[in-house]
Formats: structure tokens, sequence, C-alpha cells
């Protein structure tokens, strides 16, 4: 946990706040490029692979002179890793479910259910490396009447996402990556 960094669940999904900056005034980058799909204005951090980060670097305050309007809260840069492996494939699946009278159910009447799947593929080849991944999210049915005394959430949503990276190592100091 890092002072002034907020992670704020709404009904964009999962938006992180800096010193109390709203998420749709906070850049999020993955290896220095901009990360599209704002829902509502804001990164849905939950679309975004934990595969393969090797450090995320966070600057607060306004960096809009460099990066516009998006970063008047500040800049989180999420850095992955290069790939070293010939060969490496990460797939993970996620799911639950709730069901009328259970005690996760806030409303006794509402059934739904929630999963994810990702898979990670990672090859290197002498000087060159490629790195690709995909993230598919659904989130089943949620409350969203007001007349009841338990309304709590959207309705269901499905969401999509995908990233690559290559790497090439021009000589042993300069390493280019696309």
């Amino acid at each position: 946990s890092e002072i002034g960094v907020e992670v704020r669940n709404d009904f964009s999904g999962q938006g992180v706040m800096l010193q109390g900056v709203d998420p749709e005034r906070v850049l999020i980058l993955v290896d220095g490029s901009r990360v599209i799909g704002r829902i509502n204005g804001s990164i849905d951090l939950n679309q975004l692979s934990t595969q393969g980060v090797k450090q995320i670097e966070v600057v607060k305050g306004a960096l809009s002179t460099l990066y516009g309007s998006e970063a008047i809260g500040g800049v989180i840069n999420i850095v992955t890793e290069d790939p070293v492996h010939p060969l490496r494939v990460v797939v993970e699946a996620n799911g639950g479910a709730w069901l009328p009278g259970s005690k996760y159910e806030h409303d006794s009447a509402v059934p739904g259910h929630v999963s994810s799947q990702s898979v990670e593929v990672q090859s290197r080849q002498g000087r060159y490396g490629i790195q690709a991944g995909a993230r598919f999210e659904d989130n089943g049915l949620m409350d969203v009447d007001p007349s009841d005394e338990h309304t709590d959430g959207s309705p269901g949503e499905t969401k999509f996402s995908s990233h690559g990276k290559v790497t090439a190592d021009v000589n042993d100091e300069v390493r280019a990556i696309f």
C-alpha cells in the first residue's frame, strides 16, 4: 500500500485515485504506452494482466504538461518483464456464483456469477522476444433495482482486453521494445 494511492470500486470497475484525484485524471501506462479503453472516464485495473509485472512506478502530482489532462492526478507506469524463456505459457481461470438464498446474496431474489480467464504467452529466441496475452471477464446479473434495500451494483457485463510486447536486442547495451 502506497500513501496517497487508493483503489476505488465503482460501476466502471476498479480505478485508482492519486492524492484524492479521481481515476479519470490518472494516466495508466504499460511499458510507457497509454492504456486505452476507459469506461466512464477511468481505466478498469481488473482488465490489466498481473502476469510478468516487474515493477509499478507511481508519479504523483500534475503531469499534464507532459501527458495532457489525463495526468492531472499523476501517472502509473506498469513495467513488464522481458521474455527470457524459450517458451512460457500461463493460463488462469477464476469463477464463482451466488444463488437465491445463499449467505453471499444480498437480495435473495437475484442470482449471479463472475468469471475471468486469462492467457499469457512469452517466448525468447536469440535476440528476439515476444509477449502476448488476453483477458476475458464476465460478471453476471447483479441487483440494481433501487426499490429494494439491497441494491448492490451494475447489470451484468462482459469485458475483453489484450496486450503484446516485442523486444529485440540491438547490441549488449541497447534493447528495442515495440
